[in-house]
């Protein structure tokens, strides 16, 4: 399909402090992940414009450690603060779901989020790439985007691999954003029906319904955290660089 305008995202700004997660060591010599640094409740935000999807390549390779991305865009203004739901003031700016929206009529990106389920290996990129286009086959001919997640390939000061690849993303765009919300629900059920789900028990014991994606990335306002990790006690990264595949403009 072509393009019918530049596809927007909303680019986050934490003045103080980072929006990934932090990698240390424990005393027993085990990798031990925080992401309580995670949050952004009050900040800055700016819209960003990309003619297509390859475009944002360089936003995920050069993003900052207190830098996030979100998919929706706000619906009052290009830019500005954001604060938080216990501070707001008419006129305010928090980021909700009645503050930032998939525009109706324009095109919007898709982000997929992979985390492997505990317990269980993960999937290697092609594996988990073949079970997308055998649920949604249009995913195979869009151009798209791979990469891993921000906490894969941590390695120690003797450059010992202690941590592979953990999950994985799949950027790409759809001409209609609005309907990115619906998108992902019948995306997460059509993998159910290709007998890809299964049943985690919360510590609170309910049943969670689990799928190769993360079913609650799909609003408007969900932040995605793209730069690495911070890496303390020695500890390095590898390679987080995307893979761009070419295909038809947009879904």
């Amino acid at each position: 399909m072509s393009r019918q305008t530049d596809i927007a995202l909303t680019l986050f700004r934490k003045p103080k402090g980072i929006l990934t997660k932090t990698l240390s060591l424990l005393p027993t010599g085990e990798l031990h992940k925080d992401s309580s640094e995670c949050a952004m409740s009050a900040g800055d935000f700016v819209t960003l414009s990309i003619p297509h999807v390859r475009d944002l390549v360089g936003i995920l390779t050069n993003i900052k450690n207190s830098q996030c991305l979100a998919y929706g865009v706000c619906r009052a203004q290009q830019e500005g603060k954001i604060v938080s739901s216990e501070k707001v003031k008419p006129g305010d700016i928090t980021r909700t779901k009645d503050t930032f929206i998939y525009r109706p009529g324009q095109p919007a990106i898709v982000m997929l989020d992979y985390d492997g389920p505990p317990g269980r290996p993960i999937l290697t990129r092609d594996g988990w790439l073949a079970l997308l286009y055998e649920a949604c086959p249009g995913l195979a001919a869009v151009a798209r985007i791979w990469r891993p997640s921000t906490t894969s390939y941590i390695y120690d000061k003797t450059g010992r691999e202690l941590r592979g690849l953990t999950g994985q993303r799949l950027y790409f765009a759809v001409a209609e954003g609005a309907d990115i919300p619906r998108f992902g629900e019948v995306l997460f059920k059509r993998l159910w029906l290709k007998g890809h789900g299964h049943i985690e028990i919360s510590q609170a014991g309910s049943l969670l319904l689990r799928a190769p994606i993360d079913a609650a990335v799909f609003s408007p306002e969900r932040l995605d955290f793209v730069s690495g990790s911070v890496c303390k006690d020695g500890l390095s990264q590898g390679d987080l660089n995307p893979v761009y595949m070419d295909g038809e403009e947009m879904l």
